[in-house]
């Protein structure tokens, strides 16, 4: 059994901030030209087209220089955090390597925002965020969480290794006083009460606890019941088609059941009064050296049912030996339902290839990419458009 929650290996664009819908909006469009735009694997900007997604230039830590450029850093799309109708790019940079401890000549971590326009972004950042102290790897992780607070502005979190830092949007920019969480990390998982305001979830191994727009002090914790523990990745999505945010998150059972790795995918139900804990539906495969729902999102109304969609990817382990032969693993593409998420995948996208290319194994929700108003999504260095069915049929382009 695990004793740690594994960090995402998926690199999500946010929650479902228009669940249902495709078009582009000012949560992706950074540059106003009516494509939805991404980071892929936290480092990669790529802007959309009539073609789909193509690379862009992405922003530079100031601290960068031409013959030291920083290595490790966190790129998102946040969404528009001050209210010109474009989405915004936040950079960050620890200031340290990621398995630095009391190293004195790293800095203090930063995180950089850069303000979208019809010209893309500046090279110079309009805002700093700056740690309180070195080797906090602040910066390490960005996280667009959504409107928290129901301002029509874009909120950011950027966690460290003394909690999790809110910062909310403002017309001036982000806020420069954070409100503070103490949870290790957390994910954005929609608005599941439907109050206007995104809502976010805390996981450890033995707990899960939604922060009602983000709001300390309005919690609600999901009971374990028989699994063994909570793995770490969550998404939500209006599966059901009822207005209701639906949450989807990753579990150990305490009995697997032949594979060395048995993780289950666990929905739960948005309703009106919340969501609904006692009944849940469990989506298990049985993988030999795989971890099913280590990455997964909400992409979505892939197949124009205004249902959201949900795909699931089955990875090799961090632990196995032979990993390098797992070629990225399969991503299971499972559609919206009267009733929630239909039980059988209409797709396993496994792209072939003999190693771990630019995304690697990251799955990311693109959005309308493409501008033909249905939702898109990349995994494994191809993009998968949606389509009647599912995904569209035909040899997906490669990143």
């Amino acid at each position: 059994m695990r004793r740690q929650v594994r960090s995402l290996v998926t690199s999500l664009l946010g929650p479902c901030l228009a669940c249902g819908v495709a078009a582009a909006s000012p949560q992706r469009d950074v540059d106003g030209d009516g494509f939805d735009d991404a980071a892929l694997d936290h480092h990669l900007l790529y802007f959309g087209s009539a073609k789909g997604p193509v690379a862009g230039t992405a922003p530079a830590s100031p601290r960068a220089t031409p013959t030291e450029p920083v290595l490790f850093f966190a790129l998102e799309v946040v969404g528009d955090v001050n209210g010109d109708g474009f989405a915004d790019v936040v950079l960050g940079d620890p200031g340290c390597p990621p398995y630095a401890d009391d190293m004195p000549e790293c800095a203090a971590g930063s995180a950089y925002l850069f303000l979208g326009g019809p010209k893309r972004l500046a090279a110079k950042p309009a805002q700093t965020l700056t740690a309180k102290a070195k080797n906090t790897h602040f910066g390490m992780e960005v996280i667009a969480v959504g409107d928290l607070d129901g301002d029509k502005l874009a909120d950011v979190a950027i966690p460290d290794a003394t909690g999790v830092h809110l910062y909310r949007g403002t017309k001036t920019g982000l806020a420069s006083t954070p409100i503070d969480l103490p949870a290790a990390h957390i994910q954005p998982i929609g608005d599941l009460d439907r109050d206007g305001k995104a809502d976010l979830l805390a996981i450890t191994p033995q707990a899960a606890t939604i922060y009602y727009a983000g709001d300390p002090k309005r919690t609600f914790s999901i009971p374990l019941g028989g699994d063994a523990e909570f793995y770490g990745s969550a998404s939500s999505g209006d599966f059901d088609g009822d207005g209701f945010g639906d949450l989807a998150i990753t579990v150990e059972p305490a009995s697997p059941t032949g594979s060395q790795v048995a993780n289950d995918v666990l929905i739960y139900r948005g309703s009106a009064k919340g969501l609904v804990t006692k009944t849940k539906v469990r989506f298990t495969r049985d993988h030999v050296r795989a971890e099913f729902g280590g990455a997964f999102a909400a992409v979505g109304d892939l197949d124009g049912d205004k249902r959201d969609d949900l795909v699931i990817v089955a990875t090799c382990g961090d632990f196995d030996a032979k990993a390098s032969s797992c070629k990225g693993g399969t991503a299971y593409v499972y559609l919206g339902g009267p009733k929630g998420l239909v039980g059988k995948p209409v797709a396993a996208l496994a792209p072939k290839r003999t190693n771990f290319t630019v995304t690697g194994t990251a799955l990311t929700a693109l959005g309308d990419s493409d501008g033909d108003k249905r939702p898109d999504f990349a995994f494994g260095s191809y993009v998968f458009r949606g389509a009647k069915g599912g995904v569209a049929s035909t040899t997906p382009p490669s990143l």
